[in-house]
């Protein structure tokens, strides 16, 4: 299986983080007293959650925290420690990432990784279950569990069926068998829908689908950069040839006759004409491009080779444009998810910029607009 190498994590780390950073920005880091956080934490591990400090480190790679971590390693010493970072949206979501943090050489825990929770100290939940010599590569899935709940109207049911006349009750009592329920789950059902329970849902759905997309990343690696390379050579070389053939239509008319020069046109210096070589046409390819340039440079052991203009031409950030490209598409659907959240809650369905696509959002950051 193809794996990404560590300069591939150096460069989809920046989008990774961008666009994780638009889709949580209204994440926090969960308080330990929370009963639903207690109950979540006793799903991921026997071991309590700890209090970590979040610094700002050099070595620290967003989304790939255990490569980080054991550069950290190697510079300082220490060991790495496996678990679940969690982060919560609050009356809404918790969701536990697999994470990893180092422990320094005496033995306290300090999460190097950026977090989308801003500078706050991180929940982190050891896991005794994935020891040092782990390979991050294959992670678990995050977790999610959802802190939204319907509201409870029991008492007010319980109310209005009191308020019943006979006569009225004796009729929804015969509706509600019918339907097969009970009298207070019938009288439920007249309630609208929670608005929020759905579009929850979907969130969480999308999420999961963005995380199993993570591990298609590898696929979508240019194996050789320098491919591109030859297609720009090729393409500059192409709108050059276009551009002279344009100057040599306007110049036609000047022309005395056909083959010779242009009348009063200044004569080029006799070496000028001696040295220069043929400009190999675009129908010629890169074989006859690169014997041109084999034959200027009087190299002829470069005329055979198709790479030869291009062969200090390396082009790293080519690796990764195409993952890049998706990483941010698949970002878009799961921040389209949350926007439908966000519009049914009334303290953010004023703001605007929550409801810009990923990338809408970070070319307003980039060009310092709100």
């Amino acid at each position: 299986m193809v794996e990404l190498l560590a300069r591939h994590k150096d460069r989809l780390c920046v989008p990774r983080y961008q666009a994780d950073e638009v889709a949580f920005s209204n994440e926090i880091v969960p308080s330990m007293q929370s009963e639903a956080v207690q109950a979540f934490v006793a799903e991921l591990s026997p071991l309590p959650p700890v209090s970590v400090p979040l610094r700002d480190d050099d070595y620290g790679l967003y989304g790939w925290p255990a490569d980080g971590v054991r550069d950290k390693i190697r510079a300082d010493g220490g060991s790495i420690r496996f678990g679940w970072r969690l982060r919560e949206w609050p009356g809404v979501l918790l969701t536990a990432e697999f994470h990893a943090v180092w422990v320094d050489p005496q033995g306290t825990l300090v999460d190097i990784t950026p977090a989308v929770t801003g500078d706050a100290p991180s929940l982190f939940v050891p896991d005794p279950a994935y020891p040092e010599t782990f390979v991050f590569d294959h992670p678990p899935p995050p977790r999610y569990k959802v802190l939204h709940t319907e509201p409870d109207r029991s008492e007010e049911i319980a109310r209005r069926i009191a308020q019943m006349k006979p006569t009225q009750r004796a009729y929804e009592e015969r509706r509600a068998i019918k339907a097969g329920k009970t009298l207070e789950e019938w009288v439920l059902g007249k309630y609208p829908p929670d608005p929020l329970v759905h579009p929850i849902a979907a969130f969480v759905d999308a999420c999961k689908a963005f995380d199993a997309k993570l591990a298609n990343l590898p696929e979508l690696i240019e194996k050789d950069p320098s491919t591109v390379a030859r297609e720009i050579v090729a393409a500059a070389e192409l709108a050059e040839i276009e551009s002279a053939a344009s100057d040599d239509v306007d110049a036609a008319p000047y022309a005395d006759a056909p083959g010779q020069a242009v009348s009063g046109a200044p004569e080029p210096p006799a070496d000028i004409k001696q040295d220069t070589p043929p400009a190999a046409t675009h129908d010629d390819g890169p074989d006859a491009r690169a014997a041109a340039a084999g034959d200027a440079t009087g190299d002829a052991s470069e005329s055979n080779d198709p790479d030869a203009e291009v062969e200090n031409l390396w082009l790293p950030e080519y690796e990764t444009e195409r993952a890049e490209e998706e990483l941010l598409d698949w970002a878009d659907v799961r921040h389209a998810r949350r926007r439908d959240i966000l519009r049914l809650m009334p303290e953010v369905s004023s703001v605007a910029s929550p409801f810009a696509s990923i990338r809408q959002q970070l070319w307003h950051r980039r060009s310092g607009q709100t």
